[in-house]
């Protein structure tokens, strides 16, 4: 019995291999002829089933390629954020057969190359939300490495803000100096929120907003409260705005982590979006802020979502004092 049930699991592990095979063929020989027809060919694929991966590696390469011939920077961004976007999907659902069959490492090398050149491109034309943007995306595909690595900022740390700190009161990941956290948290950290009440007045809201579309409610999770507090309060104490975790070093701002990098340092489960806000002392005003954006909107209101955490942390001096942070989770 046990002989026959691992002949039977190879003939199935053979005959996927074969399948994926013969699918790279047929879309690789469309690249080849008619590159629209390839993406309208794999875009039909992604549809029927999801979960398979060569497709995905065929879009990534296709919005890569286009991303080379658009004319404009916005353009290009666009074209390479599709194209990162699809190689983080094609990573989830592959395996190393399908990483030989279409060289992936290859491939991965071509898009950290490009994208280093795309994100200076765009900071030097003051374009720092699409670079922000596109380093997320980049986040999510395991075989791409940060462009900011930690050891890098440590040093940046090290000879400048921290000089009069004592090494033994900096720990691994992050230093909290004059009430800055740098780096990225352990998370451990524990930032208090202003007012707890208004942070369960917008789960509140949400829900009923989720009831009237008939999506379940989500359930509240600390864990997921404490990456938003802790992601509240940085945003504030070192004046910036954005999903990304920044440091600020001689007066200038740098990617120290990815919203999902951080996000996972608190919450063991898996995240699945997150909104920020500032400026509200309300969470009716917060709400009404996300709902009518539709990207914020699509996370409040994303049916496979079923756990939140909202922090709401108020720092005084800083540029919008209020500052709202809501994670979910699946």
């Amino acid at each position: 019995m046990r002989t026959l049930l691992v002949s039977t699991l190879l003939l199935l592990t053979v005959s996927v291999s074969w399948a994926n095979e013969k699918l790279y063929n047929k879309l690789n020989k469309l690249y080849l002829s008619d590159r629209d027809k390839c993406m309208e060919v794999s875009k039909k694929v992604m549809k029927k089933k999801s979960t398979e991966s060569i497709p995905y590696y065929f879009a990534s390469v296709i919005y890569y390629d286009k991303s080379k011939e658009s004319q404009t920077l916005k353009g290009t961004y666009l074209q390479m954020n599709r194209s990162v976007i699809s190689a983080a999907k094609f990573e989830k659902y592959s395996g190393d057969n399908d990483r030989e069959l279409v060289q992936w490492d290859e491939h991965v090398s071509s898009l950290r190359n490009r994208a280093e050149r795309l994100i200076k491109t765009l900071d030097k034309n003051e374009m720092g939300d699409l670079s922000l943007s596109l380093l997320e995306s980049l986040a999510k595909v395991e075989s791409l490495s940060p462009f900011y690595k930690q050891e890098e900022v440590d040093d940046l740390l090290t000879k400048s803000v921290i000089q009069d700190v004592e090494s033994t009161a900096v720990p691994t990941d992050f230093v909290r100096v004059e009430g800055q956290f740098y780096g990225m948290p352990s998370g451990n950290e524990n930032v208090l929120s202003y007012n707890a009440e208004e942070e369960k007045k917008l789960l509140d809201l949400i829900n009923k907003e989720r009831a009237k579309r008939r999506i379940p409610a989500l359930s509240w999770n600390e864990d997921l409260a404490k990456a938003c507090r802790y992601h509240a309060y940085d945003q504030g104490t070192q004046g910036y705005f954005s999903h990304a975790s920044n440091d600020k070093i001689n007066d200038k701002l740098v990617i120290v982590g990815s919203t999902f990098d951080r996000i996972k340092r608190f919450y063991r489960g898996n995240a699945a979006g997150e909104c920020i806000a500032a400026g509200n002392q309300q969470a009716e005003k917060t709400f009404q802020q996300w709902l009518n954006s539709d990207a914020h909107a699509k996370i409040l209101l994303e049916h496979d979502s079923r756990v939140v955490g909202i922090g709401f942390v108020q720092v005084e001096g800083s540029p919008h004092e209020y500052y709202w942070v809501l994670a979910t989770g699946n």
